[in-house]
């Protein structure tokens, strides 16, 4: 499972060096627009051909026993959610994935216009976040192991209000007029804080 979960976050971070592969284009010549798409295009293909091969390298009867089923996908789903506990964990993943796609959308906003940094800190802050993330993938896993899953799931929840607390400080405080130093430091401490949540969930 660790494994797994490592290449699907380093998998995760490629998308993160479309600045990097953006600005490179651009000295090359590139128009800006196509400079974007092109590294996009180049992802669409990694995750086509990854797609491809997961699909027909692995035989799926190899590991399951496939059983018919009388219930239609309506009923299936009305049984499922009867649960309360099921129905209680599945609208909390869905609330804590979209607060995650805020997050990562909104990074390009925080770090260019809140923080004022180059565009390579937009490369530079998810890398942390990333490095973080695979440090404490172990840490977590001896924590749950011990405590169970619900206390690393809960400070991964608290560190990322603060998170998000931060971020809008960053604003109410101006920190794009401040130091060049203080900036890179808060940019540091957000790829930080970012990556230990990300290796709880």
């Amino acid at each position: 499972y660790l494994i797994s979960a490592a290449i699907y976050v380093i998998a995760s971070a490629m998308v993160y060096l479309t600045s990097l592969i953006q600005g490179l284009l651009i000295t090359q010549g590139v128009e800006v627009v196509w400079a974007f798409r092109i590294p996009f295009f180049i992802f669409i293909a990694i995750g086509t051909l990854c797609a491809f091969i997961a699909s027909f390298s692995i035989k799926e009867k190899d590991y399951v026993v496939p059983k018919s089923c009388s219930f239609s996908m309506l009923k299936s789903m009305k049984e499922t959610f009867r649960y309360r506990i099921f129905a209680v964990m599945a609208v909390g993943f869905l609330v804590m994935w979209i607060s995650f796609g805020f997050f990562n959308a909104s990074l390009v906003y925080d770090i260019t216009v809140l923080l004022a940094l180059p565009d390579i800190w937009m490369t530079i802050v998810p890398g942390i976040s990333i490095v973080v993330t695979l440090i404490f993938y172990p840490i977590v896993g001896k924590i749950a192991k011990t405590f169970g899953k619900k206390i690393p799931l809960c400070v991964a929840m608290g560190i990322y209000a603060l998170l998000y607390f931060g971020v809008y400080l960053c604003g109410v405080f101006n920190i794009a007029e401040s130091p060049t130093l203080l900036k890179i430091v808060v940019a540091v401490i957000i790829g930080v804080c970012n990556g230990i949540p990300l290796a709880a969930t």
